[in-house]
């Protein structure tokens, strides 16, 4: 009996060595980061903006992917730091919210209009994909001078079909990223 115990012992302990997996340390990650007194501030005028595009008639966005009506906005941003260390350029991130097609990083409308989105777009034109992470998104990065500076882009409607006529609306929260 005493045995046929140790056995059974022997069994398992070689079982366990056979089943665990062996470590070794593959490399190294380090953090860096930093902090300042301040970061820049967006200014009034530019933090909760509302962005009013032109009334169009349907028959301008009778079929997928035409657009019009483009309205600029711009955000501000001042009071940055300067000097050594402080940042020398600064991107928007627009926030995914449930606003946003997944397919294709438009806003929907919460507006009685079908068939209708709006997409954001850059300084340049390029599109904004507002369903993609940060640095990933199609926004260029602005310029600080003295501790300031703006970002332009563009809303136009963007049929997704055939429209019909009523109200377009919708929002997206956006953060400031400082480099």
């Amino acid at each position: 009996m005493r045995i046929h115990q140790l056995s059974n012992f022997g069994l398992a302990a070689a079982l366990a060595l056979a089943f665990s997996s062996a470590h070794a340390s593959d490399g190294t990650i380090t953090f860096a980061g930093q902090l300042q007194t301040s970061t820049c501030a967006v200014s009034a005028a530019s933090a909760n903006q509302t962005v009013t595009l032109p009334t169009l008639a349907t028959t301008n966005l009778n079929s997928a992917g035409q657009t019009g009506g483009s309205t600029a906005f711009a955000i501000a941003v001042s009071g940055c730091p300067t000097g050594v260390g402080a940042p020398t350029t600064f991107t928007t991130f627009f926030e995914t919210n449930s606003n946003v097609d997944m397919n294709n990083g438009n806003l929907k409308s919460t507006g009685t209009a079908t068939g209708v989105q709006l997409r954001l777009s850059n300084a340049t034109g390029g599109a904004i994909r507002l369903d993609k992470p940060t640095g990933s998104q199609n926004v260029t990065a602005t310029s600080l001078s003295a501790g300031a500076g703006t970002a332009n882009y563009f809303a136009e409607y963007f049929a997704t079909g055939a429209t019909s006529a009523g109200t377009v609306a919708s929002s997206i929260t956006y953060s400031m990223v400082y480099n």
